[in-house]
């Protein structure tokens, strides 16, 4: 069967779901759920899924055009469906898949590259069943509303017990093959499968207009000691952009502020037209691949 669907008088408009939409419903889903916020949930059928999923494109938009703005209830969305769908060996969530770290000591590392058009590459590895963030930096190329920038098949530096440790190719192998033999993903209601080489192996993201973007506008209005987190997650992806269709790893970067003997995570449901970024999730990347070598919206 086919579905049609109308989204009238929406603030905000999804990729893909704004105006008249025709697209096969995927196996096992029955109908189509539109709550207040405009989001639209696949219903499945019993036994399928425990819950609606959240359909979104692969642009992932959630606070307005251009934007990569990820409210609470979509960052806790997208961690549950990154448990329950990217596993080890197929059976168990992947460990460590939230890391802390400094701002400022990421900020160090982008500084050294001009301009204002900056990419922060996280590369995906694993030990042990435990995820390993490797990130490489990347000055952008401006050329046709895009960014044009020169790959990198590895890290420059591994995000380990809160620091950016610089590490070679030849050690941050171990952690990609790893990653790559034996990361399984439920990409919708069929059983898990591991990944194969148009899965990404990293996920690339705007420096200035997202993540510090986001940090700064958080941090403005907070006081107190902050940090940024990375977490991984997990949407539903359209394939539109020549990769899988179904749920794909991705990453997100938020702040979190210490509270006693805890962090809280700063994040919010209301909208603010004004900082759209302010206490909000950002995911908003290319997966690499299909997406490589250039950063487009």
């Amino acid at each position: 069967c086919t579905w049609f669907l109308e989204l009238v008088g929406t603030k905000h408009r999804r990729p893909g779901l704004g105006g008249q939409v025709k697209k096969p419903l995927p196996v096992g889903v029955t109908s189509l759920l539109l709550n207040a916020q405009g989001d639209v949930f696949l219903c499945c059928e019993p036994n399928r899924t425990d819950m609606p999923i959240k359909l979104v494109s692969n642009k992932n938009l959630e606070q307005g055009p251009g934007t990569g703005a990820m409210r609470r209830s979509a960052y806790e969305q997208a961690r549950l469906d990154f448990q329950s769908r990217v596993l080890h060996e197929g059976t168990s969530p992947l460990r460590n898949d939230q890391q802390q770290f400094s701002h400022a000591d990421l900020l160090a590392l982008v500084a050294v590259l001009p301009g204002s058009t900056r990419l922060v590459i996280v590369h995906l590895g694993l030990e042990n069943g435990q995820l390993r963030y490797g990130f490489s930096f990347r000055a952008g190329t401006e050329r046709d509303g895009g960014l044009d920038y020169l790959e990198l098949d590895h890290p420059t530096h591994l995000l380990f017990d809160k620091e950016f440790v610089a590490i070679t190719p030849e050690e941050w192998r171990p952690f990609h093959d790893a990653y790559r033999a034996s990361v399984f993903i439920r990409r919708q209601n069929e059983p898990p499968v591991l990944i194969d080489e148009a899965d990404a192996k990293a996920v690339v993201l705007p420096w200035d207009t997202e993540i510090n973007e986001m940090y700064r506008q958080t941090a403005s209005t907070v006081t107190g000691r902050l940090e940024m987190k990375i977490s991984s997650v997990a949407v539903l992806h359209d394939g539109s952009d020549s990769g899988h269709e179904g749920f794909r790893h991705g990453v997100s970067f938020h702040v979190v502020k210490h509270d006693r003997s805890s962090w809280e995570d700063l994040l919010r449901e209301d909208e603010d037209s004004v900082s759209v970024y302010r206490h909000m999730a950002v995911d908003y990347g290319n997966l690499c691949p299909p997406r490589c070598r250039r950063f487009e919206r």
